[in-house]
């Protein structure tokens, strides 16, 4: 397999672990769009996170949230005027941070969601603006 087919599988089980569970294997299909190799790896990769899901219960990180702060080397770091307090979640395009505005002009926190490396493809980065031009009309 080479590394663009290996990202590829990556890319999709990280996807398709986003994806709703009875809907997981038609996404996965229309994703592949009949590359049966690519659909057979990453449908092994995903029986094997089902099969060691219940092994621990939880993630050492999911008991522990301060770990992946400390092993996170964006947090405590500024992004414009703003500082990164904690991750408060990844998935299959990248992790989103709490952060706080940290230039005495106002208080206010706020959710930057980051992109992974890679991932800035034209179809990622049309999805990236639709979800951030309706994040942006929430309260």
């Amino acid at each position: 397999m080479s590394a663009g087919e290996a990202d590829r599988v990556e890319h999709l089980f990280d996807e398709a672990l986003e994806q709703p569970a009875a809907k997981r294997e038609s996404w996965l299909r229309e994703q592949c769009a009949g590359d049966e190799e690519v659909f057979h790896d990453v449908r092994s990769l995903l029986d094997a996170h089902h099969r060691a899901s219940g092994f621990l219960g939880k993630s050492a990180l999911e008991q522990s949230p301060e770990l992946a702060d400390a092993a996170d080397p964006t947090v405590g770091t500024r992004i414009g005027p703003y500082r990164v307090l904690q991750r408060i979640g990844a998935g299959g395009m990248g992790s989103v941070y709490l952060a706080e505005r940290d230039d005495e002009t106002f208080d206010r926190r706020v959710a930057i969601k980051l992109i992974r490396r890679g991932l800035d493809t034209e179809e990622i980065l049309t999805r990236f603006d639709r979800e951030r031009r309706v994040l942006a009309n929430l309260d």
